[in-house]
């Protein structure tokens, strides 16, 4: 346990040191979070590099003074750390809003930093996410419900082990530093031109459920970058390092690896800068199959090699899959290299198709890396959407009626979608049956909700159009003689 003294308070670190020759990484926790969070990635790590952890002011185990916080003084935090310990040529590791910081430090003393790795850094951070303002208002219990949401979100899966080590280090700081923390977080929001500017090359991995900044939107920012590798990482919130210590780790080793050994620039994935100009790719499977982009038909042989099937999947996952994914839910009969050579098939059939359209917005809509498929669009489809509908029914604040008149045009829609009918494959089934359940759960919810109130009129004319889809032969029937229609 070590601290160094700042002006009116002691800064906490721990710097395990393995070898002076081996690669520096310095890891950048969140705000409102202290170097515990790193409990899990640690042991991966200070067998293989000299590691510097530490905490902000007034986070964790450093102290801190009347002054509020804020950038320069996280930034005199960071140096002091460097020039004590004689650091130079470290490689920042920052997760999430940490991951900001390490962006601002990059910049900053440019010359002291090889390279960033960002690990569920929000590149836009949604103003309304953290309330400071109400955590002041409710006070002590207010902070703690505030956290203990939080914490949950942060994580995934959830576990007892990993609650704890969030919401005690959350616990642990003041409230006005808390509410100042949530406050600088808005205001140090990362610019374009910030990433701009970084020269050092970077390294992303984004949970794939972070509930701050989706995974795919992180992907298509790393184009704002010079030198970037960009990875989701499934099964995984905001907080990777303790949701997936194993997978961060071996990436992040891979990475350094390429850096420390100097393999040649071209090995490092080199996305060039570009302005980000989303269009909409919009899928219709629900009646008849078609796609349009921007409001216009995008025609191609859309039966061969999966084309079809492949982007609805890709649609259906939210515009962002692994490629262990694709080969998993579309070629699982065959062995893995003949499937990684179909994929590698149905992709460039995509790309064509998109490449032929007279828009070239839509030539480059597809992004293929090693690892990682993302459509680079504002993305709709009606299955999606009918899906989201359906699902959002069962919200407990809907009143019988509220349910009622939206229920009745899903059936209609739902007993004439071909969706299903010849489209292939277990995700497609799991969809088809997520729906059939969901369809049946709400039926039966509608109807003991309209006996309730008495609403006959509506009863009869859900049990009417529900006859071809009952819970069992006769069902409606039943019930239609036990209301006299």
């Amino acid at each position: 346990m070590s601290y160094i003294q700042m002006n009116d308070y002691r800064l906490y670190y721990e710097y395990f040191e393995r070898h002076s020759r081996l690669p520096t990484v310095v890891l950048i926790q969140s705000f409102g979070l202290d170097s515990t969070s790193w409990k899990r990635l640690l042991p991966y790590f200070i067998t293989k590099y000299n590691v510097l952890v530490y905490d902000f002011y007034g986070h964790g185990k450093t102290g801190y003074s009347s002054r509020p916080l804020n950038l320069k003084q996280l930034q005199l935090e960071f140096r002091s750390l460097l020039s004590h310990l004689s650091l130079a040529d470290v490689h920042l590791i920052g997760c999430s809003f940490g991951g900001n910081l390490a962006l601002n430090f990059a910049t900053t003393f440019q010359d002291d930093v090889q390279s960033i790795t960002l690990l569920s850094t929000p590149f836009r951070f949604p103003s309304g996410l953290l309330h400071g303002e109400h955590m002041e208002q409710t006070g002590v219990t207010g902070a703690y419900d505030y956290c203990y949401e939080l914490a949950k979100q942060m994580i995934y899966p959830i576990d007892e082990e990993k609650l704890n080590i969030v919401l005690q280090a959350m616990l642990k700081i003041p409230l006005n530093i808390l509410i100042q923390s949530t406050t600088l977080l808005i205001k140090e929001e990362t610019r374009l031109t910030d990433m701009t500017s970084v020269t050092q090359p970077v390294l992303i991995l984004h949970g794939e459920y972070d509930p701050i900044f989706p995974a795919k939107m992180a992907i298509l920012y790393a184009s704002y970058f010079k030198k970037a590798r960009a990875l989701m990482i499934a099964n995984s919130s905001s907080e990777v390092a303790l949701d997936r210590p194993d997978v961060v780790a071996s990436f992040i080793d891979q990475f350094l690896d390429d850096i420390t050994t100097k393999v040649p620039a071209r090995k490092i994935k080199t996305i060039k800068t570009a302005v980000i100009s989303l269009g909409s790719l919009r899928m219709e499977v629900m009646k008849d199959y078609r796609v349009t982009w921007n409001n216009q038909l995008v025609e191609g042989h859309w039966l061969r090699r999966h084309a079809r099937d492949f982007l609805l999947f890709l649609i259906m996952n939210k515009g962002s899959v692994t490629r262990d994914k694709c080969v998993d839910e579309f070629f699982s009969n065959l062995d893995y290299q003949k499937a990684k050579n179909h994929l590698r098939v149905t992709l460039n059939h995509l790309k064509n198709i998109f490449r032929q359209h007279p828009d070239p917005a839509l030539h480059d809509a597809l992004i293929i890396t090693r690892d990682q498929i993302t459509l680079k669009a504002h993305i709709e489809c009606d299955l999606l959407n009918y899906q989201q509908a359906l699902d959002h029914l069962f919200d407990p604040k809907f009143g019988v009626m509220r349910r009622y008149y939206p229920y009745m045009y899903f059936i209609h829609f739902d007993v004439n979608r071909k969706f299903g009918q010849d489209i292939r494959g277990e995700w497609a089934t799991r969809i088809h049956d997520h729906i059939e359940d969901q369809l049946h759960d709400m039926f039966l919810l509608l109807v003991d909700e309209l006996k309730q109130r008495n609403l006959t009129v509506e009863l009869t004319q859900l049990l009417q159009q529900y006859k071809l889809a009952e819970p069992y032969p006769g069902y409606c029937e039943e019930e239609l003689k036990h209301i006299g229609r």
